[in-house]
């Protein structure tokens, strides 16, 4: 058996583990993950025997190759409760949405690769290739065939770490940390172009996080409907600190667009907020 020191995510999902003693403990369901230091770091393992789920954590665990059958065995393996910050990979990365910072695009995460780095694993890259997809549906071979009829080869498309933005895993908990730190230092105009591209959960999320000028400027850069889209869902306060922050022309095009009650309510806060100032 050869030791994996790197691995993608979808090759170890669903692979049996055993113990130190070679008993059979259950099915690698899910990798519990925290994200308070770069790289996202193994933490714990959500494993599933029959119908029983169990959050476990061992002492050491390794992953094998043996003729193209992973198996992974631990050692010390023992049920935790785990920390309300803790995110689980297949749950909150495969298939989501993130930011690729350097493309300044959303892009869909199809597989994730994962290496051994000082004694623990950790999240080194994202896969958003066609054929990472192919490989997690089985369908891998279908799809080199039919790249074969264009005399193309497909390849992983992988990006690192460092160079995304996970959307989901936003530690809360760390009241020190800045949410979405690598979005903060986009350009306004190409943080304006992701914002558009988003969903309005996440739309909201990014946008309530952003320091206010930062947020002014890039509500600026946005189209006018999803400006009206954003405002409409931004809490009563950040609606009122953005808006006080943009340019006078900017802020009469906006007014221009909502109804009479909702203009005459952002009225009535940047004249408070004028007094407070």
């Amino acid at each position: 058996m050869k030791k994996l020191s790197s691995f993608l995510l979808s090759k170890v999902l669903y692979k049996k583990v055993y113990n130190e003693f070679n008993e059979y403990v259950g099915k690698l369901w899910d990798v519990y993950v925290s994200s308070d230091h770069g790289m996202p770091r193994a933490i714990g393992y959500k494993i599933k025997k029959g119908k029983e789920i169990l959050n476990c954590e061992c002492r050491n665990i390794n992953f094998y190759d043996d003729n193209d059958k992973v198996i992974i065995k631990g050692e010390g393996i023992r049920e935790i409760i785990l920390q309300s910050y803790s995110y689980l990979l297949s749950k909150h990365l495969l298939d989501r949405q993130i930011v690729d910072i350097n493309g300044k695009k959303l892009v869909r995460v199809n597989d994730l690769r994962i290496a051994e780095m000082a004694g623990e694993y950790r999240v080194v890259a994202v896969d958003t290739g066609v054929l990472a997809l192919g490989r997690r549906l089985g369908i891998e071979k279908i799809i080199k065939k039919f790249y074969d009829l264009f005399n193309k080869k497909p390849e992983d498309s992988l990006i690192i770490w460092d160079n995304v933005e996970s959307l989901e895993m936003v530690n809360n908990n760390l009241k020190l940390s800045v949410p979405y730190k690598k979005l903060s230092k986009l350009h306004p105009a190409d943080l304006a172009d992701i914002l558009e591209d988003m969903d309005v959960n996440y739309r909201k999320k990014v946008f309530e996080s952003l320091d206010e000028d930062l947020a002014a400027d890039t509500l600026e850069e946005i189209d006018p409907e999803v400006q009206l889209d954003i405002l409409e869902n931004l809490s009563q306060s950040k609606r009122d600190e953005v808006l006080y922050n943009m340019p006078n022309d900017e802020i009469a095009d906006i007014l221009d667009e909502v109804d009479k009650d909702t203009a005459e309510k952002i009225l009535i806060n940047m004249k408070k907020m004028m007094r407070m100032k």
